[in-house]
């Protein structure tokens, strides 16, 4: 008897939802999508600011992809550049995911949005994040995912600073 080939297990990602007021009638509903996870350096620390600062920007570009269904040629580029130069393993396969993630809104229709900007900024999500290998105190999961929460802020999906309230929650949310 054959084996069947299993799928691939999606890749750590942040699930953020909120509720924004959509249209004439001021309703309050339900908002939520799914954002990569940014590289983190579990098996070896970037030895130069500049790493760092090129996965940022590529995290940056992917998510912006994401946004609005075109890709910078020019940042794609670099992207593939940067897999070839870092020296984490951990961070090198999560810049291969947002290759994977590219390639995903390239076959896409052209310019649509996968995660739609917010009609308003939302004060108040609930993040729900992989389960860390080590502390996972509310504070510890900011530090940790600080890049999502500075797109998210730049972008207008989340009310910026003090005016944005979060909760975070742990667990292993199933591919879907």
């Amino acid at each position: 008897m054959s084996k069947l080939p299993q799928a691939p297990t999606r890749a750590p990602a942040l699930y953020v939802s909120g509720l924004v007021e959509k249209g004439q009638d001021d309703a309050v509903r339900p908002y939520t999508f799914r954002l990569p996870c940014p590289p983190s350096w579990d098996d070896r620390r970037p030895t130069a600011w500049a790493a760092e600062r090129r996965a940022r920007r590529a995290y940056f570009a992917t998510l912006d992809a994401l946004r609005t269904g075109t890709i910078d040629p020019d940042e794609e580029a670099k992207i593939g550049r940067l897999v070839n130069d870092l020296r984490s393993n951990t961070a090198q396969e999560t810049i291969r995911h947002f290759q994977r993630i590219l390639g995903f809104v390239r076959g896409a229709a052209e310019g649509e949005a996968t995660i739609p900007d917010p009609p308003a900024p939302m004060k108040s999500v609930v993040i729900t994040a992989p389960v860390p290998t080590g502390p996972s105190r509310s504070s510890d999961l900011t530090t940790r995912y600080r890049w999502a929460l500075d797109w998210l802020e730049a972008r207008r999906y989340v009310a910026a600073g003090k005016e944005l309230r979060i909760e975070w929650r742990l667990g292993t949310r199933a591919a879907g």
